[in-house]
């Protein structure tokens, strides 16, 4: 793996958000890397036929990483004391709380609060799911602010690699009360 990296580097091709999944099937492995960076299909070609040659007998394959996909990956690498998506199930959050839910589809986030993991109103949380294919929920921060500012930095690095603006929401229904 760490050769691979350092090949990646060369190519200018890696950061934090890169995924590569590496798989054996049938005694033939095969390499998938995912990157929110954009790359032509002459120079990702040109890598995936290098990257064979170096290691034998490996299939290779770059791709860029879906949006829901590298937003899964900021919130396991930026996620600290806080919960989201499936993992709420298994862990205790108690009390006043603000949350986000990352709403990929329609390009916001939007900012809620919670009395531990139930909605302050019942018309936030729709679903009895953390995560859809909509979207996915992140519980715990401690002020609205501070999930603000957590929506702020998401939103960036998201345009950052993807070009797309979310845009930042109350929701008005349960964060009346707060103004």
């Amino acid at each position: 793996m760490e050769k691979l990296i350092k090949i990646l580097k060369q190519f200018g091709i890696y950061n934090e958000y890169l995924k590569i999944l590496d798989v054996n099937i049938d005694g033939d492995r095969y390499l998938t890397i995912l990157t929110p960076t954009t790359l032509d299909w002459i120079e990702e070609e040109e890598i995936e036929e290098i990257l064979e040659d170096v290691f034998k007998n490996v299939r290779v394959k770059i791709s860029r990483l879906p949006l829901n996909k590298f937003i899964k990956v900021y919130l396991e690498k930026n996620v600290k004391n806080k919960a989201y998506g499936e993992n709420i199930e298994n862990i205790e959050i108690e009390g006043e709380n603000y949350a986000l839910y990352i709403d990929w589809k329609n390009k916001k986030i939007i900012i809620h609060k919670f009395n531990g993991k139930k909605p302050i109103k019942e018309s936030c949380k729709l679903s009895s799911n953390w995560e859809t294919m909509w979207g996915i929920w992140v519980l715990g921060f401690e002020s609205k602010e501070k999930a603000k500012e957590f929506a702020e930095n998401l939103a960036d690095e998201i345009y950052k690699y993807y070009v797309i603006d979310f845009d930042i929401e109350e929701h008005r229904r349960c964060l009346s009360e707060d103004k």
